[in-house]
């Protein structure tokens, strides 16, 4: 069934993967549940939507539970790179404990 420029299902899915990438729905978040998207939205193919989010991998489908707003790399927030110290001569000196790599006899 088609509305305007698309299939109704792809418009709803479009307008909730919007509100996902802004932050209105956040990543583990629970969403409508098929039955009260199709009462709400009046459509029949209320479960495709959600098919089509998961095949996008923007929510996840747990069994007996309903549908949640997955964690994607597309709403991850950035991150600081890391950096390992640089090596210094004192790292790679021997040591005079037994316990230790390296133990040097007198």
């Amino acid at each position: 069934m088609k509305k305007g420029n698309g299939f109704i299902y792809l418009q709803l899915a479009d307008k909730i993967q919007t509100m996902i990438s802004e932050g209105v729905y956040a990543a583990g978040e629970e969403l409508l549940s098929v039955r009260t998207l199709h009462q709400e939205h009046g459509i029949s193919t209320a479960l495709q939507v959600y098919t089509h989010l998961e095949k996008k991998g923007w929510v996840e489908a747990r069994e007996k539970s309903g549908y949640y707003v997955r964690y994607s790399h597309r709403i991850r927030p950035q991150l600081l790179p890391v950096t390992a110290p640089r090596p210094t001569a004192a790292m790679f000196r021997k040591t005079s404990n037994p316990l230790l790599p390296g133990y040097r006899v007198g």
